[in-house]
């Protein structure tokens, strides 16, 4: 019966893993099914100690993107605002792009898009010109790109982790 279940809890990382590509919330799906499969294990194989590293795994990740956005917005000395416009900006294309019936590039697409808009549109209601906007747009989809990357890198070693830990 263990196996049953180690197979669906790989079945639900790799899908997971997929939702981040997509650019959906796959990192906390993928920790949720580590839990779901640690209870019904009575935490045979998958233990608290393993929980909390993926859940520091998976907290590390979204702030790495969040920061890494935010980081390449000021180095193009973008204000305040213009991060949480990028971040907003990037959910909300990378969310409404992952309906486009193009898998993967649609919603990466969106996400840049999405990003560079809401980085622009703050920077010119802030008062700043548009050569400075279109810069901290640029800026701030670069950081988001590595952001995106890094946390496609985290959920690959949550799957490990997973992989390693959850073995009947």
């Amino acid at each position: 019966m263990h196996w049953i279940f180690y197979l669906l809890l790989i079945a639900g990382a790799f899908i997971s893993w997929i939702l981040v590509v997509l650019t959906w919330p796959g990192l906390w799906l993928m920790t949720a099914a580590a839990a779901a499969y640690a209870l019904v294990t009575r935490e045979r194989f998958i233990g608290w100690h393993t929980l909390l590293a993926l859940l520091v795994l998976t907290l590390t990740a979204d702030l790495f993107e969040l920061l890494a956005g935010r980081m390449a917005a000021r180095r193009s000395r973008a204000g305040d605002m213009s991060a949480i416009g990028g971040a907003v900006g990037g959910l909300a294309g990378g969310i409404a792009f992952s309906f486009v019936p193009i898998p993967i590039i649609a919603p990466i697409l969106g996400l840049c898009l999405g990003c560079f808009a809401g980085s622009v549109v703050t920077e010119v209601l802030s008062g700043r010109g548009p050569a400075h906007s279109l810069n901290v747009g640029a800026h701030a989809v670069g950081g988001k790109l590595v952001g995106f990357i890094s946390k496609l890198f985290i959920g690959g070693a949550m799957i490990l982790v997973i992989l390693w830990m959850g073995w009947p």
